[in-house]
């Protein structure tokens, strides 16, 4: 491998199992736990979050619905600025 920016040369760049679990034995307990509830918490969040879109037929031969479509480009208006601030994606 390259050793261009740190000047490290590696032959290997994998990590085995054995450094996996000489490596977790270091982490506090605490720590593990912290990660652990913001995992679960992030979860929880991101299910919250999914759509689930349902057809409602309000009367006879209508039927209304919501519909998630992607958007191509977020912008922002700053009045201080006056000018319009596209967001990269």
């Amino acid at each position: 491998m390259k050793n261009v920016f740190d000047k490290v040369k590696l032959d290997l760049l994998g990590v085995t199992e054995t450094e996996i679990a000489e490596a977790e034995k270091e982490v506090p307990i605490e720590l593990k736990a912290a990660i652990m509830l913001a995992q679960k918490n992030i979860h929880t969040f991101h299910n919250s979050q999914r759509f689930e879109g349902k057809k409602v037929q309000t009367v006879s031969g209508v039927t209304c619905w919501q519909k998630a479509v992607a958007i191509e480009k977020v912008a922002c208006i700053f009045p201080e600025a006056r000018r319009l601030y596209f967001l990269p994606y």
